[in-house]
């Protein structure tokens, strides 16, 4: 369902800041107003739409199953009697270590990228074979959501904020 509403128009900086918004009718806005768009994408649209959310919540998953793979493996060393300087190396929760991780994960840099063959050629690759159907900015977007979310959890266990509960796996949302 699509409304149409008029335009508000308002320049950015300088005297134009001090101004009062005003709508398309010249009623002066007093107030923060929300406003709500129709989107009504073509299948093409909807199909990339889905693609892009799917392509993220991949990747975010990927950061935090990581994680908790991580955690899990260095508490089992740990009831082994390992000694601290023994134990697998823990994983950053870095944003910046996140993105180069799903970088080098996705363009079969990392020694646990995913091996494919190219059913026309039989060439055997490296790396995720549907990478380049997505923008960049979808993976880097999703490492900083799960260094964010990661972080929260630290934090709230450390006090530093309200208690939350350990960062999980987003799900996918039927159509």
């Amino acid at each position: 369902m699509s409304e149409e509403v008029g335009t508000i128009q308002r320049m950015a900086g300088g005297e134009a800041d001090k101004k009062p918004l005003v709508s398309h009718t010249g009623q002066v806005l007093s107030r923060n107003t929300a406003f709500r768009f129709a989107v009504d994408p073509t299948d093409e649209q909807e199909r990339l739409f889905f693609q892009y959310a799917g392509a993220s919540r991949w990747a975010y998953n990927h950061h935090i199953g990581r994680v908790k793979a991580n955690i899990s493996q260095r508490v089992a060393e740990r009831s082994y009697g390992i000694p601290g300087d023994d134990l697998t190396p823990a994983v950053s929760w870095s944003r910046q270590s996140m993105i180069n991780e799903i970088n080098a994960f996705k363009n079969g840099k990392a020694p646990d990228s995913p091996v494919w063959v190219d059913e026309d050629t039989g060439e055997v690759h490296r790396g995720l074979h549907w990478k380049d159907t997505v923008g960049q900015v979808v993976f880097e977007t999703a490492s900083a959501d799960a260094a964010a979310a990661l972080k929260n959890f630290k934090e709230s266990k450390s006090g530093k904020r309200r208690e939350i509960g350990r960062a999980s796996c987003r799900e996918r949302v039927s159509s």
